[in-house]
């Protein structure tokens, strides 16, 4: 198995970055799975989450005969995702505030916290109970402080371009790969319309809605998500 951060959270030193191109999701793509077969010399599945979604979509689309089945966690679609002006401005507020950053973060994991707590205004209080998941989400919130500002701003930015040119719409069914798509009924970021509608345009796609999940169910219920993905991948050779 190889795994890859295309947006290298964590790693990105902040840095001013002179264009929001930078974080170009269709030029990431080829790069990325270059770098993937270089480490796996056969052919072989793909799990992604959020962002991942779109840019796995495409990299299915550059190299089919490299991908077999799919297993996508609250994906960005081909769609892509509408991002305004004072959205993006939040995104940029998160860079200079771990508060913000924190009070961000926790709509996308709501299943860790305390309902209350997530209403405006208000600072994110863990609900009881969650053990070492909690310390394993204060890391990745460090983490997510520090990416840089082609990754932070860039990400948004170009999700709301590939929005409005709707490139990849007309394309969703040559996308024939087995799919499973697991949505939380939590999740606040993901549309279950634009979901539905990749179910409905790809021709081997399976939606299934998790209860009690947000937009992170590998961090929330990292169990369950291993379950889901063990039974999925299960028993595949390397060349499916």
């Amino acid at each position: 198995m190889a795994a890859f951060d295309s947006r290298v959270h964590g790693i990105a030193k902040r840095k001013q970055i002179g264009t929001l191109q930078r974080q170009d999701l269709r030029l990431i793509t080829r790069p990325l799975s270059n770098s993937i077969f270089r480490k796996a010399s056969t052919n072989g599945s793909c799990a992604s989450a959020s962002t991942g979604g779109i840019i796995a979509a495409r990299m299915l689309l550059k190299q089919p005969e490299r991908f077999g089945r799919v297993f996508a966690l609250d994906p960005v679609t081909p769609l892509g995702m509408p991002f305004n002006a004072e959205q993006i401005g939040l995104f940029r507020s998160m860079m200079a505030s771990r508060e913000v950053t924190r009070a961000v973060m926790a709509t996308a994991a709501a299943s860790l916290f305390v309902p209350e707590s997530l209403a405006p205004n208000m600072m994110p209080r863990f609900r009881e109970g969650l053990g070492d998941v909690k310390a394993f989400y204060e890391r990745i919130l460090e983490q997510t402080f520090g990416v840089s500002e082609g990754v932070c701003l860039g990400t948004p930015f170009n999700l709301n371009l590939e929005w409005e040119n709707r490139e990849l719409e007309q394309l969703m069914p040559e996308i024939r790969h087995p799919h499973l798509v697991l949505w939380g009924e939590k999740d606040g970021w993901i549309a279950p319309e634009d979901l539905r509608a990749m179910a409905s345009a790809m021709p081997d796609c399976r939606l299934v809605t998790v209860p009690g999940i947000g937009h992170s169910m590998n961090v929330e219920r990292p169990a369950l998500y291993a379950g889901y993905f063990g039974a999925w991948f299960g028993g595949l050779t390397g060349r499916e």
